[in-house]
């Protein structure tokens, strides 16, 4: 797809000008190939981790859930830079969004794959959690579990992991994915703190926790990549890489941002309410307007 968006864009002119040189469809182009580069990151990452016969199912979840929305959000943006090409039976453009369609509800729906990032994560700060207040009822006995608590909270907070593998050149980028790590964690023993045994009901916040670890995932995995295409080739060669993985970066550190601070400020009760009035009304609630 991103093939026949390039070859489209880069032979059709409007105003005398290759659609390919307007802004909006290079930022579609760049989009796709980006995103298309850190999936293939993030799935070879993974099939590192089958090879190794360890856990993968939060990264293979990670992989599904990106991988089946990134593919239609890039037949849908291809689809686009076509024009009306798109609708023809002859261009594959449309049997392509009817047949990746289906990816996001087969072998687990993305809702409920979101769920599952989300919860693995859970708990782990679920764990920790329960020894840290059992041991608040007997302090001096628990002291150890104290300490050890009090040790990983101050590692989390006050200092940040290290991605130490990653290239020096490309130190700015591990340093804020093992800052929003850090961050993450936090969130989730706060999470669990509050929600206690109905955490697994709050699926607003889930959903925006899943989304954070998969835009870590995607970072960590491409940082990989890069790093050794930077080891193989040098910096020079893997510019392109290079400018991949701090581009992307960059889009994820606003999302991550965004829904981290929407775990405390969010209108998710205006979001229930809505809802509320659809299904009463049997589906929209509202009078046409001008009728």
């Amino acid at each position: 797809m991103i093939k026949l968006a390039v070859e489209h864009a880069t032979q059709r002119k409007q105003f005398k000008t290759r659609i390919a040189d307007f802004e909006m469809i290079r930022e579609k182009i760049s989009e796709m190939t980006a995103h298309t580069y850190v999936l293939e990151s993030m799935v070879y990452m993974t099939a590192g981790l089958v090879d190794k016969k360890v856990d993968y199912s939060l990264e293979g979840a990670c992989c599904k859930v990106w991988g089946t929305e990134l593919l239609w959000k890039t037949i849908n943006e291809a689809l686009q830079i076509s024009g009306g090409n798109g609708f023809m039976n002859e261009y594959p453009y449309g049997r392509g969004l009817r047949d990746s369609r289906i990816n996001m509800i087969f072998e687990g729906t993305n809702e409920i794959l979101r769920l599952f990032i989300a919860l693995t994560g859970m708990k782990e700060a679920g764990d920790v959690l329960k020894d840290f207040q059992g041991a608040l009822s007997h302090p001096v006995s628990q002291y150890g579990v104290l300490k050890g608590h009090a040790q990983k909270w101050m590692r989390g907070t006050v200092t940040s992991y290290k991605l130490d593998k990653v290239h020096p050149s490309l130190a700015p980028e591990a340093d804020q994915a093992a800052k929003y790590a850090a961050v993450l964690r936090n969130a989730c023993e706060t999470m669990v703190y509050r929600n206690r045994k109905n955490v697994v009901n709050r699926q607003y916040l889930l959903h925006r926790i899943a989304d954070v670890v998969m835009d870590l995932y995607a970072q960590i995995a491409t940082l990989s990549r890069v790093t050794a295409a930077i080891e193989k080739k040098g910096e020079e060669k893997a510019k392109p890489e290079i400018e991949i993985v701090r581009w992307f970066a960059f889009q994820a550190r606003h999302r991550m941002v965004a829904n981290l601070k929407a775990l405390d400020r969010h209108k998710d009760a205006e979001a229930t309410a809505i809802s509320e009035a659809a299904y009463e009304a049997g589906g929209y609630p509202f009078d046409l307007w001008g009728w």
